[in-house]
């Protein structure tokens, strides 16, 4: 009697627990999902208008004040950038053939772009590149140095069109193909012969 009595409090037990596991989970999916930043390759793809609800709706992030700055009724601006900053050694180059035999150099890229939107879909997006290659004792880099340029400059313009609106964007865009393999053919290169140490940072 003792012992099915034990048995019976155990069966008990286990059905709180899991029932209770189940009622929390229940609970957690009923709750809204909260609106989060997404920081992408492509950053014109980005989109930071959850900003504009109240503050119970999305998780806050330490950027926000600088993601949805209201210009004016119905305009607002976006301002990010990104730094990526890398060492790479090489030793024997070329199998050796090539003078000097050893060179470390540093490689740093930084992107800063502005972000304008209109509620109608009128958009002006704006990225600035600064490249630089430091202490390169061989050269052959000079594809990858750039002081000042304009990575990108687009304008998107809102084209009614019977019962929809297309977009006609005009200016210069970085495109994403896949996983990119295939176009960034000289990183690859970079990576699979020299030793690097890659440090990147987004806001």
């Amino acid at each position: 009697m003792a012992k099915t009595a034990a048995v019976l409090s155990a069966a008990i037990l286990v059905v709180l627990i899991f029932g209770s596991a189940n009622a929390q989970e229940q609970t957690k999916a009923q709750e809204p999902t909260k609106a989060s930043p997404k920081y992408l390759n492509l950053r014109y793809d980005e989109d930071f208008s959850y900003l504009g609800g109240s503050e119970e709706s999305y998780t806050k992030d330490l950027w926000d004040t600088i993601k949805w700055i209201k210009v004016a009724e119905n305009l607002h601006l976006t301002i990010g950038g990104q730094a990526r900053v890398r060492f790479e050694s090489e030793t024997n180059r070329d199998f050796g053939t090539a003078e000097p035999s050893h060179d470390a150099f540093g490689l740093q890229r930084y992107f800063i772009h502005a972000d304008l939107r209109h509620a109608d879909g009128l958009r002006f997006f704006l990225q600035g590149k600064f490249a630089y290659v430091n202490d390169r004792d061989r050269g052959g880099l000079a594809g990858l140095e750039d002081h000042a340029d304009f990575h990108q400059a687009f304008v998107d313009i809102p084209i009614p069109v019977s019962d929809q609106t297309v977009t006609l964007r005009l200016g210069r865009q970085e495109l994403q193909y896949g996983k990119s393999h295939l176009l960034l053919y000289m990183s690859l290169f970079l990576l699979q012969v020299l030793q690097l140490s890659q440090n990147q940072r987004i806001f």
